[in-house]
Parts: structure tokens; sequence; C-alpha cells
């Protein structure tokens, strides 16, 4: 539904303007710490040299077409931060003492998928401590909002990470604009009230490589980092992963594979396709 200008010219949001502005004034003054990296990964060709993926107080996005082995990818990345490092210690996971806890939200998979997902990421990370996962396929889009809100205030300040495997499953239509900036503002404030991070996954369109949908457009928008994984057409285990962009200096492409074990790595030995940028005409940074 959208919302016409004589509606929103009549919602009152209740707030004390002038409270806000002092409370919100940016004063260069007081130094603000750089926030903490959860997540980096080392240079393919430098690995002495590591770049920021993941930070506290953002949300990040990975996209991908359908079957490009997105969920591999999030279970690679997710393992990393819970492990410390991935299998050739490409990724480098930091989180905080106080901030260990790590959630993974599922909105699509079967309860049979979620599980072979949740069991793969214990496995590879080694340590099961503080990882929770939650199937909400069952649940309506508003339903699931309202899940994971109530996650978030339940574990509050421990919660270092948390996993939304995917995103427009929390929208009634993907291209409701009034939904996709409830969902995004969501994001924003969560991320930002109890200092984690929000990784989303999303679908690209068949036809492009945007992500699907106002949703889609929303959250690219305002994300930290965009991740494509796309799938390999030389090798049917493998997707090349790129860096679309980031408020960082981004990584190198690079090529995961799966082992014949099922697990997700970096695999050096294939160069990566670097992906052509469809992205200029609305840059979302």
């Amino acid at each position: 539904m959208q919302l016409k200008e004589s509606d929103i010219d009549n919602i009152s949001t209740g707030l004390n303007i002038e409270e806000v502005l002092t409370e919100n004034r940016i004063d260069t003054s007081i130094e603000i710490e750089k926030p903490p990296t959860i997540l980096s990964i080392r240079q393919i060709k430098t690995t002495e040299k590591k770049n920021r993926i993941f930070t506290l107080g953002n949300f990040s996005c990975i996209i991908g077409k359908m079957k490009a082995k997105k969920t591999f990818f999030i279970s690679l990345l997710t393992s990393s931060v819970i492990k410390g490092s991935d299998y050739n210690n490409n990724f480098i996971g930091e989180l905080p003492e106080n901030k260990k806890r790590v959630v993974y939200i599922d909105t699509e998979q079967s309860d049979y998928d979620s599980y072979n997902c949740i069991r793969r990421i214990e496995k590879m990370a080694e340590n099961k401590d503080n990882f929770i996962a939650f199937n909400l396929r069952k649940f309506s889009p508003r339903e699931r909002c309202e899940i994971i809100e109530f996650i978030f205030n339940k574990y509050q300040d421990t919660i270092g990470l948390v996993i939304i495997d995917g995103i427009a499953d929390l929208v009634m239509a993907i291209n409701d604009e009034v939904e996709a900036t409830k969902v995004t503002t969501m994001l924003l404030k969560y991320s930002g009230q109890y200092n984690c991070h929000i990784s989303t996954v999303i679908h690209q369109n068949k036809m492009n490589d945007f992500a699907t949908g106002h949703i889609g457009s929303a959250v690219m928008k305002k994300a930290e980092i965009i991740i494509s994984v796309i799938k390999c057409k030389s090798d049917f285990n493998s997707s090349d992963v790129n860096c679309d962009f980031s408020r960082g200096q981004g990584f190198e492409p690079f090529v995961m594979t799966i082992n014949d074990y099922g697990f997700p790595y970096v695999n050096s030995n294939i160069k990566a396709t670097e992906k052509v940028n469809y992205y200029e005409e609305e840059n979302p940074f």
C-alpha cells in the first residue's frame, strides 16, 4: 500500500525535536572510536594485508542469482567469525569477548536444508558455543519481523553477528516502498542500538545484477559492503566472489569451491572472473 502525501503530512512522531538535536549533534571535539572489525580478509596476492568486511554497528548485503551458492558463502563467513579463521586463514574473525553470540536466521529453506546448513557451520567452526539458529520459514513476513525484533531485544548487547538469509521474506511485497523502508530501518536501528553486525542475503534479478525489488535497492543503499556470488561456468562446485561496493577498501575477487566434504573454501588455484559492475547509474554510496 502506498502512502499518500496528505497521509504523510498528518503523521506525528511525537519527538522532542530540541532534545533530539542536542543528543544527536555531531561534535568533532569528542572523538569517536573506529568501529571494531569482526571479520576481515587477507588479500589473495598480498597475504600480509587484510581488509575489513564486517564491522560492528553496520550491516552487509550478500547478493547472487538462484543457486549461486550464497548460503555456502555465508556459511564460510559465519564459521570464520565463530572460529576466528577459516581453513586457509583467508578470513579472520575477531569478535569482542563480550559479544561472542552469533545468531543465524533462515527464512526460506526447509527444516532438513536448514539443519544441514547449521551443521556445516558448526563443523567448520569446530565450535557451537554461543551460536544459535532459527528457521522462520513457516511464519508470515510480519511475524518474522516481530520474532527477529524479539531476538534482538532478548540477547541485546551479547550479539556480535546476526545472519538473515533472506531479507526479502520480511516484506509482504518486494516492490512495496513502505515495507522496504520499514525493514531497512529495522536493520539500521538494531545494528546501531546493540552495536552488532547484521549480514543479509538477497536474490538478484534474472535479467540483470540488481537485487530484487525495492527491498533489494533499499538494503543495498545502506549496506556497509555488498558482495556478489556468481556461479563459475567452468566448475560446477565453484563460485566467483566479488566485492561490488565497500565503505572500506574492498577485496580482490576470488573463487569459492565446495570440497568433497561439502565445505566451502577460498580456492587460490583458480582465478576469479572480475564482475562487470552494473550499478554506476545508481551508486548506493
